[in-house]
């Protein structure tokens, strides 16, 4: 199986479709890891962004999906 590639720094999107991946892989560990960088990431972009509460509203949603540790 290939592995998932990590994405660019400052890709909030390809952090949130890594920790998909991993979720579907059943990596729960590395899907938290992804999440919290693509958190980290959001938070660099301008509050009042349309991208940003796009992504902020992914996030949550991947998160709520995600199973508790």
């Amino acid at each position: 199986m290939a592995e998932a590639r990590e994405p660019q720094p400052a890709d909030p999107d390809g952090w949130l479709r890594l920790a998909r991946a991993y979720g579907v892989l059943g990596e729960a560990d590395k899907a938290r890891d992804a999440l919290a960088a693509a958190e980290a990431e959001i938070a660099k972009l301008p509050e009042d962004s349309p991208e940003r509460a796009a992504l902020a509203q992914r996030l949550a949603a991947q998160r709520q999906a995600q199973p508790s540790p």
